[in-house]
């Protein structure tokens, strides 16, 4: 009915003969909740007074007649403020969306099919340690942005991008294999404490894996371990210079394995990836969290991809040497400076890997490709972008979706958080602790580049100030009147409804929030913004509560018994879908 109203509109713009053009998408036209204001409301009257030279007044009059006249569904329409357009419909005109989401059930809203892929890169995580808060968002925000779009209609594909390749996958080779010389040598811990570099991994986790590590080698192979002589590197401070210490320390350690046993260095590198991966993907897995793709950074080093990538920026000009560099003229594609690709060692910095990733994107042919990044990589942008220009790809199909880190407080008191130490709180304790279905929620509260304080304490309470508790009560209600009809020996004739006797205000502003959910679902989908289902989701709770509360919904008539049970499973079904785009659980019973 909206769009039908939008493109009448559009048309008696035409058919009065005013010459304007004003494009059917800029006809701004709300559809309420409520009839106070109408249940459509457009300002377009106040949009076309300046082109025009008429009062706004003056041209909703002119309107008015002709957009009444068009549609039989439309009770009147009225001028409001300083020119609004008022549209009230016939009561009847409300029940159809009734019995066509019954019809529908888990289809109703779902978005017509659209020959458009579109890829959603997000976590992505380094495969370093497991996951902390601040990736559960971006899990959550990813994987509810991905089952929203195919909502709405998209071909949707979720991707991790792997970071196995590189610096830190060096540095956490060793931290492994030093967290091995700990457990299995007879180092003490003094001396231990000056051996392990201040910026390795400090995580417990390494230990185990260590442990684990330990049970796949030969006799042999644990010998040499256990032989490597650390003495040199054993230093008070760990070394002035942190950076090339560790680097220092991590050739050390590959030249002696390599003359002992060259397996063995890649050995622990490919076992302690695989731990932290299996880690990782079960952690994500138990949340709801699924991809599609699994994609390898060093996939792109091992077959050439890299160096092609940076031949054709060289063949296009785009890239030059200095000091022994190579640069990327960033600069004069939107970047602030110039970027490095390879460095004067030789090895290629991560943007040389990512422009290279992106590439591989744009050559499987999505239509829109979607990238989740933490609010920390807010200057990565323009780079990518410049990057995407560069290879000549249109950079209007990359969206950059930023998400901002979560504050955990448990009531009042913040709880302080250092991933650098490796004191952290991971993923899996805020899920054992919160649950699944509280931790999705509750990420999705606000905008996800916004700020978010997410309090433990509230969100294992079970009142109303508990926005999933109160959510997941509004269908538990339902289902328990349901219940309630069985134990009554009444049936449920759905049929037999007579929905033109569901014309209490609370029942109409119901079916009028079930009408906008289709308009919800593209809204949020066109914005990449999962928090608008969860703000129609808690409106929608608000109107259930408040017509279980006010209502009798189990009256000995039957038409009107019947027709208010077939309202109530209608708003079930929307509760339900909007929830599963969430991840979030719809519980029968709490």
């Amino acid at each position: 009915m909206k769009e039908r109203i939008r493109q009448k509109l559009h048309t008696l713009i035409n058919q009065i003969g005013w010459e304007i053009d004003l494009p059917i998408e800029k006809i701004v036209l709300k559809q309420n909740t409520s009839n106070i204001h109408g249940d459509f409301s457009t300002n377009i009257a106040l949009q076309l007074a300046k082109p025009l030279s008429q009062s706004p007044q003056s041209i909703a009059q002119q309107l008015i007649p002709l957009l009444a006249d068009s549609f039989q569904e439309i009770e009147k329409i009225e001028i409001a403020g300083a020119g609004f357009i008022n549209i009230f419909l016939q009561k009847s005109s409300h029940y159809e969306v009734v019995e066509k989401i019954l019809s529908k059930q888990g289809d109703y809203a779902q978005g017509e099919a659209k020959q458009q892929r579109v890829l959603v890169e997000f976590v992505s995580a380094n495969p370093t340690g497991p996951l902390h808060v601040g990736h559960g968002r971006g899990a959550v925000y990813g994987d509810s942005l991905a089952r929203l779009l195919s909502k709405a209609g998209f071909q949707v594909e979720s991707e991790y991008y792997i970071n196995d390749a590189g610096r830190q996958m060096e540095i956490l080779t060793l931290s492994t294999l030093l967290r091995y010389t700990q457990k299995h040598t007879q180092i003490s811990a003094e001396k231990f404490a000056q051996l392990y570099p201040a910026n390795a991994y400090q995580g417990e986790y390494l230990i185990q894996i260590a442990n684990e590590f330990s049970a796949k080698l030969t006799n042999s192979q644990k010998e040499i371990l256990e032989q490597i002589d650390y003495t040199p590197f054993m230093l008070e401070e760990n070394a002035e210079n942190q950076e090339n210490h560790i680097d220092k320390l991590i050739a050390f350690v590959k030249k002696e394995l390599d003359n002992k046993d060259a397996s063995l260095y890649p050995l622990c590198k490919k076992f302690t990836l695989n731990a932290i991966l299996t880690d990782i993907r079960e952690d994500l897995q138990e949340m709801g969290v699924n991809f599609n793709v699994w994609f390898s950074e060093q996939s792109l080093v091992d077959d050439g991809s890299v160096d092609d990538v940076l031949k054709t920026l060289a063949h296009k000009k785009q890239s030059y040497h200095k000091d022994g560099a190579i640069w990327f003229k960033s600069s004069e594609l939107g970047d602030d400076k110039d970027r490095v690709l390879v460095r004067q060692d030789g090895v290629n910095t991560y943007l040389a890997h990512d422009i290279c990733y992106h590439k591989n994107k744009f050559e499987r042919g999505y239509n829109r490709i979607i990238n989740v990044w933490g609010a920390d990589h807010h200057g990565y942008i323009a780079r990518m972008q410049a990057a995407i220009n560069a290879l000549g790809y249109d950079e209007k199909k990359m969206a950059i979706c930023l998400v901002q880190f979560a504050n955990l407080y448990r009531g009042e008191e913040k709880i302080s958080m250092s991933t650098r130490s490796g004191d952290f709180v991971s993923l899996r304790e805020l899920r054992e602790e919160v649950g699944n279905d509280a931790t999705r929620f509750f990420y999705n509260l606000n905008r996800a580049d916004q700020h978010l304080n997410f309090d433990l304490q509230l969100a294992i309470e079970k009142t109303n100030d508990n926005p999933v508790f109160y959510v997941q009560y509004a269908y538990a209600r339902i289902q328990s009147i349901f219940r309630r009809l069985q134990e009554r020996n009444y049936r449920w004739e759905q049929q037999q409804a007579d929905l033109s006797l569901l014309n209490e205000e609370l029942e109409l502003n119901l079916i009028r929030t079930l009408t906008i959910y289709p308009q919800k679902i593209q809204d949020a989908a066109s914005k990449n913004a999962p928090h608008i289902i969860t703000l129609y989701l808690r409106e929608l709770s608000a109107q259930v509560h408040q017509y279980y509360n006010q209502s009798t919904i189990l009256v000995e008539q039957k038409p009107l018994r019947n027709a208010r049970l077939n309202l109530l499973f209608a708003l079930s079904i929307v509760l339900q879908d909007a929830l599963n785009i969430l991840g979030v659980n719809a519980p029968s019973k709490m």
